[in-house]
């Protein structure tokens, strides 16, 4: 039995998986509960031992691999200029901001839409964006480029003092959320390049029509792509999945396993 979460080993983890499947659970609910095990082992300085590589660890327990379809969600930088630029003549300028801001940071929905003053100064300081009210409650710094550290300079010039940076003053954060996602459901068609699904839900040739969480994806593939310049799969999907925010690196294949088939077409060609 483990009293304290610094002394886990692989051996516990391999008879709580174990565990858990002689009980019917699915491969997903393991993977999960043993994700969140392996962030409260790292996040402790005190941490004895050190854990196996998950997707390796998963392997040996003969845990398959959960499928992902391979839909690509991602949003195309002429995309996102149509986006602002439409959310600008509307006169909706928090959306065509919260639009930018996505797309600089890989920040979901949520995440950015309660996002205020105090994190962008912050973020202008140290040169990284601290999220604590994240999917999963697990905080994360995001690295910010020198696009990014300039667009935060300009909203922070344009917020008010303890405000929130996105949402109009009065407005609840969750209707402000459904307003953006009401947007983009309602103008895909203008935003959004010819060949795409009609709706997120819909698929066409493998790519599902635009969400405000495909912003994300965009931002992940672009890091993906940017990092394979340095290192290997592996290590390129380890970083990006820190920065959004995943324990799992197969989670984030999710996001960039198109961008890694569009770059090895483009070699083969």
């Amino acid at each position: 039995k483990i009293k304290d979460i610094k002394n886990v080993q692989d051996k516990h983890l391999k008879w709580y998986a174990e565990t858990l499947l002689a009980e019917g659970q699915s491969p997903k609910t393991v993977k999960n509960a043993l994700s969140a095990i392996r962030y409260m082992h790292k996040v402790n300085p005190k941490s004895v031992y050190e854990l196996a590589e998950p997707t390796e660890f998963n392997k040996s327990l003969n845990i398959p691999s959960t499928p992902d379809g391979r839909v690509d969600r991602a949003w195309t930088p002429e995309e996102i200029d149509r986006g602002v630029k439409l959310a600008r003549t509307l006169k909706r300028p928090e959306i065509a901001e919260i639009i930018r801001f996505m797309d600089a940071t890989g920040c979901r929905l949520n995440e950015a839409a309660t996002i205020r003053r105090s994190h962008l100064e912050e973020a202008l300081r140290t040169g990284y964006l601290f999220l604590t009210n994240t999917k999963g409650g697990r905080p994360r710094a995001v690295p910010l480029d020198e696009d990014a550290l300039a667009l935060c300079r300009e909203l922070t010039q344009k917020a008010e003092r303890g405000a929130y940076v996105f949402v109009p003053p009065g407005q609840k954060v969750h209707k402000y959320k459904k307003s953006v996602q009401d947007f983009i459901n309602r103008h895909r068609e203008k935003i959004q390049e010819e060949g795409r699904g009609k709706s997120a839900r819909e698929v066409i040739n493998g790519r599902a029509g635009i969400s405000a969480h495909g912003i994300r994806h965009k931002y992940a593939r672009e890091e993906y792509e940017n990092l394979l310049s340095g290192r290997n799969r592996k290590e390129a999907e380890r970083e990006v999945a820190e920065r959004l925010g995943h324990s799992r690196p197969e989670v984030t294949r999710i996001y960039t396993s198109t961008a890694y088939k569009v770059k090895r077409k483009t070699k083969e060609a």
